[in-house]
């Protein structure tokens, strides 16, 4: 679709067009997503602005009014991390992201990241902590360990992390151990195929 954009004629643009009306008016939030980058990249900001608003409405639990209120909660210049907490919290009850299609998935799961990485930049070591071992089932966790313990390597603090350290290991090693087993699933999927 970006090329008939950047082929920059008459015919392509139409037909550019042609496809973003069809993705906008897609029920499906990936295709809308897709129309509202041809949007942006057609500097159309009314556009975006306005179809933004109209799939909050018309979904007022889906990613459209997710992505707002996530913006809401971590776009701030003085956020405190107590209340960015509390706030991601209170949106994980409210929006259930896991049964967001897999591409808009990781935006959300980072927001307890961005909260352990607001608590080590103000020296709240512990609470960073805390939030991390709340946090085990998150795909982030492993990265959410890596960084507490690289702010607090230098202390002597340091082995109480090794328990935490260890879980996010074995979670790592699953997942990466996970990922494999699906290429080999679609690797002998494809062989089939042939």
């Amino acid at each position: 679709m970006l090329n008939l954009f950047e082929a920059n004629d008459q015919d392509s643009l139409a037909l550019f067009m042609s496809e973003t009306k069809a993705l906008e008016n897609s029920s499906r939030e990936e295709l809308q997503a897709v129309a509202l980058i041809a949007y942006r990249i057609l500097n159309n900001t009314t556009k975006v602005d306005s179809l933004n608003n109209l799939y909050i409405k018309r979904n007022p639990r889906g990613v459209f009014a997710a992505s707002r209120e996530f913006d809401e909660i971590f776009e701030q210049n003085d956020l405190d991390p107590k209340m960015a907490e509390n706030a991601y919290f209170h949106f994980l009850k409210k929006f259930d992201i896991n049964g967001f299609p897999p591409f808009f998935q990781p935006r959300f799961h980072e927001g307890a990241i961005l909260i352990i990485n607001k608590y080590l930049e103000d020296g709240q070591t512990e609470n960073a902590m805390a939030l991390a071992n709340s946090q085990k089932n998150n795909k982030f966790f492993p990265l959410a360990v890596g960084m507490i313990y690289e702010s607090d390597a230098d202390s002597n603090k340091y082995k109480r992390l090794l328990p935490l350290l260890e879980e996010a290991y074995i979670k790592a090693q699953k997942d990466v151990k996970i990922k494999d087993e699906v290429v080999n699933l679609q690797s002998r999927e494809q062989q089939l195929v042939r």
